[in-house]
């Protein structure tokens, strides 16, 4: 018993996760929302009770992104042995003073924003949580030339650790036929740069100059920018994921004209997972995070699932993490599908973005690498149909991105029984190259129950905005769509009407629908009908959608899947108004249940017309239960309105059990008992309706907000 009490009270009451970052100096501000985006994960996972019953703990500590400091924090952690993991490091200097640490003393650490992998490949206990920084600036340089069609492009670059990505762009460029030059603009990441640095190395630009890249960090990079700018030089400029990270607009001002980054990640892109990540950050804290900071709430979120899949300790953490190798075993995160490359570093698509009204917007077309063993078998198929180009052996799928977007004018039914709404809303459609934009469907439309009368065609050319001539089309469309509405709180209930847009036949590694929020107003409808639903909002999104199957095409290599499809998902918030159901629902409940209540002033003595009056009550009740659930469409659970029937079964039972004890206590001569129980009946039956109706109505209320 002693050996038995001495073991329990050696287990953490927590599972304790280390969190090392700058939350003082320059980077603070960025070490703050990585601190924000753990908490929330933190949060959730505690609020739903822990693991194993225990919750998370953070153990937070300062390094002012200084070297000295992060190795100092790694030694104390790694000492610590309650500390299972850590997540954290914000610059890559700062990573590379404390990943040895780590590696010595056996303890996993998730790298959120480090993508340099000189800081952390020669480690088996650390993980990124973005791709690797060479992988990006290659993606670049395909882009560039294969995409853009640049031919001769001048770099500016860092002459340390953003080294790796000027020679790994350089080496790409050069097997691609891309003319690239570099000018080294600082030797330090993070240094600053000379206000005539550009007057000084670029006099003037060489004709033969198509675009400028931008290897860097946002604050030296953007003054780069803004010096090139200042200057009249008006050729497209590309910046790696770092440069447009930060406070990019801040520095370059008003110079975002023909402006182009990559990115790990988009919110753009995002799954509804994420934006609701996004949503919920900027309500707390009142500013956008990026994408580092959705790897950060992601990461541990993973490091939670090692504990569960293999235990609360470090090597079973780390061989969790291990674990994720491919798209098969891989995370499911707010992010998307998250696993690592053989060196630790997180396998993600760079995302090419262009600059337009303060912010980066996905661009008209993307590369993403091909990994499908299916499509690997039949690269010379796909690259005749134009699905694949392949670039010194490495085959890239060439994606169009098509902007919707929606904007609701009527709602005409919500026909909550037959599960289906009918709306009319005007769409439109913004895309680049061929598509097929005639089957881009509705996912959740009744066959046969959508029309749509095209509005508008029009074509902005390429010199108007840089990059390709953008199509636009517009529609008005009339439809009925399928949902299955969620009524666990009528007539407390709030509601969703989703509208799920995909192409028919062709997949996200050929088309990728993203939701066009530049141009999609949040404007309250008032015509829902029928007249007792109130407009809260909407949601829009894109995402993936993979179906778990090969359907048994004999193609396909064993454990493989369909490729994902990419849908775009439009859901408008209805709240339902409850004023009306205090009449025909409440009203009539209320008036059966008052009714029964006369039983109590009726004398003791005269038990047939008391218990014929519960039992007429009872009935009553009964009957208009059934006559309400006919209304509704059959669910496999009890909703709110039916607790107000199941309360009144309970208290009607109690009243029929009561009554039925007092008339035997008065048929045994036990008139004095029988009078002191009827006063209690009355009394419990009376404060027990109160106080059950009044429960369950604040709770109700309270949900539906």
């Amino acid at each position: 018993m002693v050996s038995l009490v001495v073991a329990l009270l050696a287990v953490p009451a927590t599972h304790a996760v280390g969190v090392v970052l700058p939350l003082s100096g320059p980077r603070q501000q960025r070490g703050e929302m990585l601190l924000h985006s753990v908490q929330m994960k933190a949060e959730e996972i505690n609020a739903a009770g822990g693991i194993d019953g225990r919750p998370i703990e953070l153990v937070v500590r300062d390094t002012g992104n200084l070297p000295e400091l992060s190795r100092a924090a790694a030694k104390e952690l790694a000492a610590a042995p309650r500390v299972l993991a850590v997540i954290g490091h914000y610059d890559n200097e700062a990573a590379a003073a404390a990943v040895p640490v780590y590696d010595q003393n056996h303890i996993p650490v998730f790298l959120p924003s480090i993508g340099n992998k000189s800081s952390f490949a020669d480690s088996t206990w650390a993980f990124s949580g973005t791709y690797d920084d060479a992988s990006e600036a290659q993606i670049m340089a395909v882009f560039i030339k294969l995409l853009r069609h640049h031919d001769d492009v001048m770099v500016f670059h860092t002459s340390d650790l953003y080294e790796d990505l000027w020679a790994a762009f350089q080496h790409k460029a050069e097997i691609i036929g891309l003319k690239a030059r570099g000018i080294v603009f600082t030797s330090q990441t993070t240094g600053a740069v000379a206000p005539d640095f550009v007057a000084r190395s670029v006099p003037s630009l060489p004709a033969s100059v198509q675009a400028i890249v931008v290897l860097g960090q946002s604050a030296n990079g953007g003054a780069v920018i803004r010096q090139l700018r200042e200057r009249g030089i008006r050729v497209p400029i590309y910046g790696n994921s770092r440069v447009s990270a930060g406070e990019l607009f801040d520095v370059i001002g008003p110079y975002t004209q023909d402006l182009h980054a990559a990115f790990p990640f988009m919110f753009d892109m995002g799954s509804d997972k994420a934006l609701e990540f996004r949503r919920e950050y900027v309500r707390r804290w009142r500013f956008e995070p990026s994408a580092f900071g959705i790897f950060a709430y992601d990461g541990l979120g993973m490091i939670a699932e090692g504990i569960r899949a293999r235990g609360a300790s470090r090597t079973g953490i780390r061989d969790y993490l291990a674990s994720l190798d491919s798209p098969i075993r891989a995370y499911e995160g707010a992010a998307g599908i998250s696993y690592f490359d053989v060196d630790g570093a997180m396998v993600r698509d760079t995302i090419m973005a262009s600059a337009a009204e303060g912010r980066f917007r996905p661009s008209e077309l993307q590369l993403r690498l091909v990994t499908e063993g299916h499509t690997r078998s039949t690269l010379d198929e796909k690259a005749k149909q134009g699905e694949v180009i392949v670039v010194n052996g490495v085959p890239f799928f060439v994606i169009n991105v098509v902007y919707a977007g929606i904007e609701y004018f009527r709602v005409n039914q919500v026909n909550v029984k037959d599960l289906s709404f009918e709306a009319e809303f005007f769409l439109w459609f913004k895309w680049s190259g061929d598509v097929d934009i005639d089957n881009i469907q509705f996912l959740n439309e009744v066959p046969g129950k959508g029309h749509r009368v095209e509005m508008r065609l029009a074509t902005l050319p390429a010199e108007w905005h840089g990059g390709q001539d953008v199509h636009w089309i517009a529609y008005r469309y009339k439809g009925t769509f399928l949902h299955a509405y969620d009524l666990r709180h009528f007539p407390f209930d709030r509601q969703e009407l989703p509208l799920l847009l995909a192409h028919r036949s062709r997949n996200a590694n050929r088309i990728q629908l993203v939701a066009d929020v530049g141009g999609i107003v949040d404007r309250p409808i008032s015509e829902i009908y029928p007249q007792e639903w109130t407009y809260l909002g909407r949601r829009d999104s894109s995402a993936t959608f993979r179906h778990a199957s090969a359907f048994g095409n004999p193609s396909w290599l064993a454990g493989e899947a369909q490729s994902p499809y990419s849908v775009y998902r439009s859901s408008m918030q209805i709240r339902r108004i409850v004023f009306p159901y205090l009449i025909t629902l409440f009203l009539p409940l209320a008036i059966l249940v008052c009714v029964s209540l006369l039983v109590l002033l009726i004398p003791k003595e005269q038990f047939n017309p008391r218990n014929g009056l519960v039992m007429s009550s009872l009935l009553g009740v009964l009957v208009y239960h059934m006559a309400t659930a006919r209304s509704l469409p059959q669910v496999g659970y009890l909703m709110t309105s039916d607790l107000y029937f199941v309360f009144a079964y309970a208290l009607l039972a109690v009243l029929v059990l009561g009554i039925n004890g007092v008339n035997l206590m008065m048929a045994r001569q036990q008139e004095a008992r029988a009078a002191k129980v009827d006063r209690l009946l009355a009394r419990v039956f009376v404060v027990g309706t109160v106080i059950a109706y009044s429960t369950l109505t604040i709770w109700g209320l309270r949900a539906s907000r």
